[in-house]
Formats: structure tokens, C-alpha cells, sequence
């Protein structure tokens, strides 16, 4: 017997029936987009920052009658959450702002799951606003890759995650704006740095800005607070840095390009380049005149200081500058100032030799032991046996002490050294 084909009501009712079972499948999966997917993948490795403050409260009444002389006031621990961080190693290692965790008494880290952990400070580089924090939990944690990202392209969709309150995550969606920019706070200026339309406040400061395939592209920071639909994020490279210095050294060591630089109407000029410094090894000399230091056009010392605070050792700056007349441009692969460079430096720029000192009474020092014909020394008076007490604002008990010091005339427009001859002190400066 043959069988009779359904008639045509019936197959339209079918065929109703499985598109109705099929729209929400293709409904589900369009709305599934690589937003979505980034969030659900990575959402748990962001985590939550509180921390505690310690704060004198008095008591109105007595205060009124004694003022605070008798009463010194009680120590109230206040708890405030503050931010976002992101878990970048599945150990506990977490990176945010350094503002975030700026005076705090004890932080605390709250995960996806509504658990809170208290945390040490492994850290903070105040001059990129980060900060390193670990916690210690009884498991693998999901944690964001450092390590690896391609670099942002202007246009590119971005996704900033936060978790303001550690029980639910904030997601704002935007654009990278630009590259490289700075940022003038009320105390120091930020170089370098991602600008994205994506929503960034303080909920969501310290988390991750990430691209559509899930890569790190920065960690948001809320510094700048003027500008709606303004916001900005620490690009990836420079956090892995400084979350390696930090973990490695406890610290991180500023750029050192070992040039001294002045001040004049056309521009900064370099007036000293240190032996064996990068500033050396790029082909730089006394008498070239700097235009241009990475992005960022120079006018004067201070704009070369500030793009040298926003960088980091073994990172390469492009340099245009201009050298009798001609422009030029070249590269600097900045390094880190070591003390073992500083008797070269000493005698070259300052034309003597120092050592350590013993003197009676177990009193302990730095001595000029010579002095070279011709340098800064001798046209200031130095004599081999005076005693070097200060060099700027750090006092010498030892040659290491010099050395130490030395360093940090780079980052000034002069040098201040207090001498001591026969008991009675002197105060010369040295201005370039």
C-alpha cells in the first residue's frame, strides 16, 4: 500500500514548527558576539579592590572643652571599595591602579564568586599608577595573559570590564581613540598612554581593557576625571614591565638615557653625555639640540624629563634632533643608571676621583682623591682631601653613597656639592 504524502497544511504547519525550534538557536548565536564571548571568558579574572584606611576620630565633647592637646583621638579603621584589578597569574598575582591602593591600611580582593581575600602589596610605580597585589587561594584562579597582544590600532573595537562592588561586573564598549597621549593631573604628568571612548570611573579603574579576541590591550585607569567620554588605559607592554620589575626587583628602576641637558630658546641642548651610556651608544654628543623624543615634540628640559618618567629600561624612543644645523633622526634604547658608572662619570663631568674616608672616632666619609687639571673641580677650588658631606639633598657616610647619588643629577638642571675643608664647610654648585 502506498503511502499518501502529507497535504500542504499540514507540511506548512512542520515546517512552522521547526523554524519556530530553530529562530531561537540562530537568535542565541547571533547574539553571541566576540564581545560577548571575550566576557564570559574573561569576566572572572577581574576582580574587585576595597581596602581599609586608618582615620583619628575624637571625641566632639571633650575636644570642646581640651581642644586635642590631652586627647590624641582613637585609630577607626574606615572601609571603602575603590576599584577593579585583574588577576594576571593563576597563583594570585593581581595588577591595579597604585591610586587605587594609594594610603591603604589592609586591602582586600573580591573574586567573581563573592569570596574576599586580603592581599599583600607586592608593589607599586607610582609614575605608571600600578600596583601588584597577591593573594593566596585554594585553587587556580582564571587569570589574563600578560605576556602577549597586538598592538592597539586606532578604530579598534575595545571592551572595558570592571567589578566596582565584587558582586557584578560593569562592561562598557568603545573604541581606541588615539596612542600615545599625556595626561596632566593636579601632581605629575602621565606619557604614553591609550585613549578609548569606552566609559572609564573609578568602578572600573584598575581592570582590563581588552580586544575583541581577548587579548590585553591596557589597564584602564580613572586619573583624568574632566573630560566626558574621555578615558584612558596604561598600554599592555608597559604593564608587563613594570609587574616584572616589581616582582623581580621590588622596584622599578627609572629610565636613564645619561645625557644632561639646557635649557635654550631653540630647544633642549645636550651639554654631557656619559661614557657608556645609552645616550653614548645612540651617537649622541654635546652641541645636538633635541626636537623630537618618541611621540612627543620637545620645547624644553622639563618635556624630555617628562617623556623619560613615562618610559622604562630596553625601551627604544625615536629622536629627532638637529646637529649643526642639519635635522636628523635616530633611536635610543634607554637603560637603568648603575653606580659601578659613576667614577667615569665623576671624572668626566666633575674632573675628579672620590674614595672612602676614615676619621677619628670611627667618623666615616667620602675624600676627594684627586683632582684633573682642567675639570669642573679645579675651576671650583676642590682639593684632593676635602671632605664631599652632601651631594644635592642626599648626606655621604660612604663612597656608596656618592655613587648612588650620582645618578640622580640626570633628572636635574644642576648639582649642589657641599665640601668640607679643615672643619669649615662650602657650598658649590655645578649649573649646566
Amino acid at each position: 500500500m502506498s503511502r499518501r504524502l502529507p497535504k500542504p497544511p499540514l507540511l506548512a504547519a512542520l515546517a512552522a514548527t521547526l523554524l519556530a525550534a530553530a529562530a531561537p538557536a540562530a537568535a542565541s548565536s547571533a547574539r553571541r558576539s566576540p564581545v560577548v564571548r571575550v566576557v564570559q571568558r574573561l569576566a572572572s579574572a577581574v576582580v574587585n579592590i576595597s581596602t581599609t584606611q586608618l582615620r583619628i576620630r575624637r571625641d566632639p565633647f571633650f575636644e570642646e572643652f581640651f581642644g586635642s592637646f590631652f586627647e590624641p583621638g582613637r585609630r577607626v579603621e574606615t572601609r571603602a571599595s575603590l576599584g577593579s584589578g585583574i588577576i594576571v597569574d593563576p597563583a594570585g598575582l593581581v595588577v591595579t591602579n597604585a591610586h587605587v591602593v594609594e594610603g591603604a591600611h589592609r586591602i582586600f580582593v573580591g573574586l567573581e564568586d563573592e569570596e574576599t581575600l586580603p592581599a599583600e602589596l607586592v608593589g607599586t610605580d607610582a609614575t605608571a599608577d600600578l600596583a601588584v597585589l597577591r593573594i593566596h587561594a585554594d585553587r587556580r584562579l582564571n587569570a589574563i595573559d600578560l605576556t602577549r597582544g597586538a598592538p592597539p590600532m586606532i578604530g579598534e573595537t575595545v571592551i572595558a570590564i570592571g567589578n566596582p562592588f565584587g558582586l557584578s561586573h560593569t562592561v562598557t564598549v568603545g573604541v581606541v581613540s588615539a596612542l600615545d597621549r599625556s595626561i596632566r593631573t593636579e601632581d605629575r604628568v602621565y606619557h604614553r598612554f591609550l585613549q578609548t571612548d569606552a566609559s572609564i570611573n573609578p568602578g572600573n579603574s584598575g581592570g582590563p581593557l581588552l580586544n575583541v579576541d581577548g587579548e590585553l590591550v591596557g589597564i584602564n585607569t580613572a586619573i583624568y576625571a574632566r573630560g566626558e567620554g574621555i578615558g584612558f588605559a596604561i598600554p599592555r607592554p608597559r604593564v608587563e614591565r613594570v609587574v616584572h620589575a616589581l616582582t623581580t626587583e621590588g622596584w622599578v628602576a627609572p629610565a636613564w638615557a645619561g645625557w644632561l641637558l639646557h635649557d635654550r630658546s631653540e630647544g633642549p641642548v645636550v651639554v654631557y653625555v656619559a661614557p657608556g651610556s645609552p645616550a653614548e651608544r645612540a651617537g649622541f654628543a654635546p652641541g645636538d639640540r633635541l626636537a623630537k623624543l618618541g611621540r612627543v615634540a620637545v620645547d624644553g628640559v622639563d618635556d624630555v624629563l617628562a617623556v623619560l618618567a613615562g618610559s622604562l629600561p630596553r625601551e627604544d624612543l625615536a629622536v629627532r634632533f638637529v646637529r649643526r644645523g642639519r635635522r636628523r633622526e635616530g633611536k635610543i634604547r634607554l637603560g637603568s643608571y648603575r653606580p659601578e658608572r659613576a667614577d667615569a662619570i665623576c671624572r668626566t663631568l666633575l674632573g675628579m676621583a672620590v674614595a672612602d674616608w676614615r676619621g677619628r672616632g670611627g667618623r666615616r666619609g667620602v675624600v676627594v682623591q684627586r683632582v684633573f687639571e682642567g675639570g669642573w673641580a679645579e675651576q671650583a677650588g676642590i682639593r684632593p682631601g676635602d671632605l664631599v658631606r652632601a651631594l644635592g639633598q642626599v648626606r655621604l657616610h660612604r663612597k656608596a653613597d656618592f655613587d648612588d647619588a650620582l645618578g640622580l643629577v640626570f633628572s636635574q638642571r644642576s648639582l649642589a656639592l657641599e665640601v668640607e675643608r679643615d672643619g669649615v664647610g662650602y657650598l658649590l654648585r655645578l649649573q649646566w
